[in-house]
């Protein structure tokens, strides 16, 4: 049925393999609630055939959906491990990105500006 030991998720894993590692923890969340699917189903608002797909790791099923299922299974705050508050606001974080890659260059001597000679016919009032 559902498999107790779990496989370590890294970023090497391909996503057919993660999408049916997800689905057996879901399950085994579920079970463990002692909640059958056609309950959770309800529950979360979609079918039992669309939560049995995510539990199987079939794919197809909706990030809507999943989150739902995850609600129902009081999962969520889990979330927080993986997505945790920023420490920094955003705005600071981007703001600090921008400096880091800004390079100023080295300081260089400025040009002398020559004064410009007028040079060709004269202007009126030019006169001596």
């Amino acid at each position: 049925m559902y498999h107790l030991n779990y496989m370590k998720i890294d970023n090497n894993i391909e996503t057919r393999l993660l999408r049916k590692e997800i689905g057996a923890r879901i399950a085994n969340c579920r079970i463990l609630a002692h909640v059958k699917q056609a309950e959770l189903a309800e529950r979360s608002g979609i079918s039992r055939c669309c939560l049995s797909r995510l539990e199987n790791g079939v794919g197809g099923v909706s990030f809507d959906s999943v989150l739902e299922v995850m609600r129902q299974l009081k999962m969520l705050p889990a979330l927080n491990l993986t997505f945790p508050e920023p420490t920094i606001p955003l705005h600071e974080l981007v703001k600090k990105e921008r400096k880091a890659q800004i390079v100023l260059p080295a300081r260089v001597r400025s040009r002398k500006v020559k004064p410009v000679v007028n040079v060709g016919r004269p202007k009126w009032g030019d006169e001596q």
